[in-house]
């Protein structure tokens, strides 16, 4: 529906931090704020098609295809934060989009630049964006990264696990599998004494294919120095590569 009210191009949602979204450290898990971002991202895109119109047309689907995400400190169960995003521009095909997260002292503890495509669910095509240029507002100098996610270098003689299935519970609303859950897939592949003793200060993920269901996925890691790892996930039927990760570790 138009209206002539214009929509906001920046967009928050305050919410408290909740015990299922913990790690075993009690801290703020990974896969859990991207699951918070990407929701922040959809009321925003529906926002937008209330003030200007619908932003898609019908059977397409927008689809993350890049992130990199850092995290300055971490956050625990019961924070009262505020999930910022907003659209920085397009770049041909592309639409970036920004996130910035505050802690409850109202100062940054993540901050991520994030790549989509529109993507049509029926062929599997990427779409122009066309009229979604004219509707989409703004915010191009707005950037705490200063930067776009980019391409990642494939993982050097990487070793593979035991391969595992694609259930359908993997499954979103578009019938694809969701970004968040090859985070999280990812996240599973770590050494988990890795994951105890040392904290995650970046993160960074390219979507190449997609993972299908009732199919099988092998994840190879390699580990280029004792704080940085990359992860790469590929179907294990034609070995095509469906995404690929680097995580780079702090101290906690």
């Amino acid at each position: 529906m138009e209206t002539n009210e214009d929509p906001r191009p920046l967009w928050s949602d305050a919410f408290e931090v909740e015990f299922h979204e913990c790690d075993a450290r009690g801290q703020f898990d990974l896969a859990a704020l991207a699951n918070r971002m990407q929701v922040t991202a959809w009321r925003h895109f529906w926002h937008i098609d209330e003030r200007r119109g619908p932003l898609l047309g019908p059977g397409q689907a927008w689809i993350m295809i890049r992130m990199e995400l850092r995290i300055q400190r971490p956050l625990h169960c019961r924070d009262q934060v505020l999930l910022e995003t907003w659209p920085r521009g397009i770049e041909g095909i592309t639409a970036l989009r920004e996130f910035r997260l505050l802690g409850p002292d109202g100062e940054a503890a993540m901050l991520a630049t994030t790549s989509w495509v529109v993507l049509d669910i029926e062929t599997a095509r990427v779409q122009r964006l066309r009229d979604q240029t004219a509707k989409w507002p703004t915010l191009p100098e707005r950037s705490f990264l200063g930067k776009t996610a980019e391409k990642l270098p494939p993982p050097a003689d990487p070793v593979f696990d035991a391969p595992f299935p694609v259930r359908y519970r993997d499954l979103d609303a578009n019938r694809h599998v969701n970004h968040v859950r090859y985070i999280e897939w990812t996240l599973d592949r770590l050494p988990a004494q890795l994951l105890r003793e040392r904290a995650i200060r970046s993160f960074e993920i390219n979507f190449f294919e997609e993972a299908r269901c009732d199919e099988a996925v092998e994840a190879g890691l390699s580990a280029p120095s004792d704080s940085e790892y990359l992860l790469s996930l590929r179907r294990c039927d034609d070995k095509k590569e469906v995404c690929r990760s680097r995580i780079a570790f702090g101290e906690r």
